[in-house]
This record gives structure tokens, C-alpha cells and sequence, in this order.
């Protein structure tokens, strides 16, 4: 094996991890470290993995991870002000 073939794939998985914390961080609300490693790991594998997280939503109580929709906390139980999903605009 070449030690160009060998960059070239330690590149694209470091970019895979790259690509799969992003998602994951930005987009579904999930911590960034792991989802590096799980996307490094797996590859495109992670992607995919990531593009399928449900959205969560940090309780302002206890900063446990709930659903962006619900109006209880299920780990503190407390009450929530439920988040609007967010609109696209069509024009």
C-alpha cells in the first residue's frame, strides 16, 4: 500500500468525522466528541447515523435532552414552554 493511498483514506475518514459531529452537534442537539469518533470510525456509515438522530432540545432544569415538542421534562419532570418547529420559507 502507497503512503499516498494511505493519506488519502486517513483524510476522507477524518473528514467523515468531521462532517458526522457537525450534523449531529448542529443539527440534532447532540454532543460533538462522540459523534467525531462514531463518524471516523464508521465512515459514511456515520453519516447516515447522524442524519438520522431525532432533534433533541436541552430542559432548561435540568439539561437533560428532551423532545423539541414536549411540554414535560421526563427526567425532572418539570413544566416546558414546547419549541415551534421551525418554518421554511417557500419564496
Amino acid at each position: 500500500m502507497s503512503v499516498e493511498l494511505f493519506i488519502t483514506g486517513l483524510v476522507f475518514w477524518f473528514g467523515c468525522g468531521v462532517v458526522t459531529s457537525r450534523i449531529a452537534a448542529e443539527l440534532r442537539g447532540r454532543s460533538a466528541n462522540p459523534w467525531f469518533w462514531i463518524g471516523f470510525l464508521l465512515g459514511p456509515i456515520g453519516i447516515i447515523a447522524a442524519v438520522a438522530l431525532q432533534v433533541k432540545r436541552p430542559c432548561p432544569q435540568c439539561q437533560g435532552m428532551i423532545d423539541p415538542q414536549a411540554r414535560k421534562c421526563q427526567h425532572c419532570g418539570s413544566d416546558v414552554d414546547p419549541t415551534p418547529l421551525k418554518q421554511h420559507d417557500s419564496a
